[in-house]
């Protein structure tokens, strides 16, 4: 269980007028599926407005954890996947698998961490929100939800922009974009872009191989953004994303003389400010997004109608140095990873626009979700001579490793809200999730892994809130969350034992929470101070140790000359 204070201070969506007169400016939130003052909402949000990206000169998103307390994002090195974690619980996508403590939303789509986690451009608005997701919004998730929307299309002006960055580091950042009305008041098209180009982490090899480059990171992407509004009750819009990134990177290292002074001296003394490495050859990472994001909404009698669609595509290829000792000199013994994932959701919804009898706000919706990740390893085994006959690599052994991982999330869910008065209410709300897995994991061909899971689950939010002025609410919330269970392929022994697969095929996770807190406004709007307590425990928290694998007696194959298994042996 998790209990702490949090103070919060929202970024401010818009400059104070200058005089005498001050206008409190006012953060409007999605985080219900509303429109609504982050100050309403009974829940800790922090909404990152395109202003403060512009005045901050935020290029990657990773920068936006300076504006949202509690919040970090990383990438990793190998290029596979993000990491966010908010209130404290970690993920990695290496090894706590695919669906993430908090959920990544474009457009109000759901979107991997990996595909986020760039360079960012163009953004109208970044919305933290903490706590249990997923009776409102998407797939349910224990720790929260970061919501990114692109900047709309204005149907009435033209106009751009263009912005350039450069620094003494080898830092150069080109982002630009163009606003064209096709026909005034009904059609626009907006397209930006991003040029990106720096030395990555400047951590340079000690000693270079021939041809070895220097750290470097590319990122290129362009946006096309198209909206349609024929009449007031209907709108159209259509997004493109393309981002393409390659790097190459060397791990830093230091002489463990600088750790431990008793240590004998190096033969060569690296310390941390030197930032060199002793890798030979650069780790390669080549990524490539293609996004596509649909929506329509029809308004009628009071309700609208809302249907939001996504298709991704995301690319990657990317190589790990497996002698990170450099023992094998003259030359790096390296994993290539590949993989191709495409994800495909759709969520229809329908929610009220006019209050019913006056009292109730409403949300019902169904979501659907699928996705196909095949990943392919090939992985080197080196075999070094005896110092005898001259030490060095006799010889390196290939596996071929494959993974395919499919999923197949559906839900549906309602909250309903209830104003009882002008000063209080109270919400609550369910999603039911069927959830579907197909996991397998084939080496040198041979199937020697197939998981699936069956999965159903209902889960709930409510909460409840009372203004005691305009300047002043108190609220309580709970809410339980899940996650599916993780079919690990993290070995290769065809005969476990029970507890071996204890370890390799985890539960399911369960979450619950509850908070507390109050919001206030002071001074006339010139500050806000927000104050919230919350407690939450977890079941089955699948966390795993990345590159430490689980210890078995392991159990292989014994093969004839023409492959044929003919019984097996320990080893």
């Amino acid at each position: 269980s998790l209990a702490v204070l949090t103070l919060a201070m929202p970024a401010i969506a818009q400059e104070a007028p200058q005089g005498d007169s001050f206008d409190a400016p006012t953060i409007i939130v999605q985080a219900r599926r509303r429109e609504e003052d982050v100050q309403d909402v009974p829940a800790v949000i922090n909404a990152v407005t395109a202003e403060s990206i512009g005045d901050l000169n935020f290029r990657e998103f990773t920068e936006v954890k300076s504006l949202a307390p509690g919040l970090e994002l990383t990438t990793n090195a190998n290029g596979i996947g993000g990491n966010a974690r908010l209130r404290g619980v970690n993920f990695d996508t290496n090894a706590s698998g695919n669906n993430g403590t908090v959920e990544f939303y474009f457009n109000d789509a759901p979107i991997s961490a990996g595909a986020v986690l760039q360079q960012m451009y163009d953004i109208g608005q970044i919305e933290v929100q903490r706590g249990p997701q997923g009776t409102l919004r998407g797939r349910a998730s224990p720790s929260g939800s970061i919501t990114i929307t692109a900047k709309k299309p204005d149907l009435n002006q033209f106009g751009g922009f263009a912005d350039w960055t450069a620094n003494d580091i080898g830092t150069l950042n080109f982002k630009g974009g163009l606003n064209v009305p096709i026909i005034e008041g009904i059609a626009a098209i907006r397209v930006s872009g991003v040029w990106d180009e720096n030395e990555a982490d400047r951590v340079r090899p000690l000693v270079r191989s021939a041809g070895a480059p220097d750290p470097h990171s590319r990122t290129k992407s362009y946006r096309v953004v198209g909206a349609i509004e024929p009449a007031d009750w209907i709108k159209l819009e259509g997004t493109y994303q393309f981002m393409d990134r390659t790097a190459r990177t060397y791990d830093q290292a230091i002489s463990f003389s600088e750790v431990n002074p008793a240590a004998p001296p190096s033969p060569v003394l690296l310390t941390a400010k030197d930032r060199l490495s002793i890798q030979e050859e650069p780790r390669i990472v080549e990524q490539q997004f293609d996004i596509y994001n649909w929506r329509a909404e029809l308004a009628q009698w009071g309700q609208r109608l809302i249907y939001q669609g996504q298709h991704s595509k995301q690319q990657f290829f990317s190589t790990e140095n497996l002698d990170q000792a450099n023992v094998f000199i003259g030359r790096d013994i390296n994993d290539n990873t590949s993989s191709l994932a495409k994800g495909t959701s759709h969520e229809i919804r329908l929610q009220n626009e006019e209050r019913v009898l006056g009292i109730f706000d409403y949300v019902i919706g169904f979501f659907d979700s699928k996705l196909n990740s095949p990943t392919t390893l090939t992985r080197p085994t080196p075999a070094r001579l005896p110092l005898a006959f001259g030490g060095g690599i006799a010889s390196i052994v290939t596996t071929n490793i494959l993974r395919n991982n499919q999923t197949h999330e559906q839900s549906f869910f309602g909250n309903l809200t209830a104003r009882l008065g002008e000063n209080t209410e109270v919400s609550g709300g369910l999603r039911q999730i069927k959830y579907d897995s197909v996991s397998q994991l084939a080496v040198n061909g041979n199937t020697i892994a197939n998981d699936t899971q069956d999965l159903k689950k209902l889960i709930y939010s409510a909460s409840v809130k009372h203004n005691f002025s305009p300047d002043f609410l108190v609220y309580a919330a709970t809410g339980s969350s899940l996650r599916p269970g993780l079919n690990v392929v993290g070995d290769f022994n065809i005969v476990k034992s029970a507890l071996e697969n204890s370890f390799l095929n985890l539960p399911p996770e369960t979450s619950k929470s509850y908070e507390v807190g109050f919001k206030s406004t002071l001074m006339g709007g010139r500050a806000r101070f927000n104050v919230s307590a919350y407690h939450q425990t977890y079941k089955n928290f699948p966390f795993r140790v990345p590159n430490n694998g689980v210890y078995y007696i392991n159990t292989v194959a014994v093969r004839n000359a023409t492959g044929a298994v003919t019984g097996t042996a320990q080893q």
